[in-house]
């Protein structure tokens, strides 16, 4: 969900001091904050049910599970 979210912001997303990175459905949040709590959650879940990644496959997994939220946060301006 947080990466829909992320996904959002360059589309629906609110200016403010110059940087587009608000969203606003009745509440105004940033999806890069609730980023940085479930993306340890979903890597921490990903080892419990998998196991410690072993594999390449399970690396490539853990690697785009990471990835792909941190890629958006960074294209958002400072």
């Amino acid at each position: 969900m947080c990466v829909f979210f992320l996904f959002l912001v360059p589309i629906m997303g609110e200016t403010s001091l110059g940087a587009k990175r608000w969203l606003d459905f009745g509440i105004r949040f940033q999806p890069s904050e609730l980023t940085k709590f479930t993306l340890p959650m979903m890597l921490a879940w990903i080892v419990a049910t998998m196991g410690i990644p072993t594999t390449w496959r399970r690396v490539l997994l853990s690697f785009i599970v990471l990835i792909i939220p941190c890629f958006l946060i960074l294209t958002q301006p400072d």
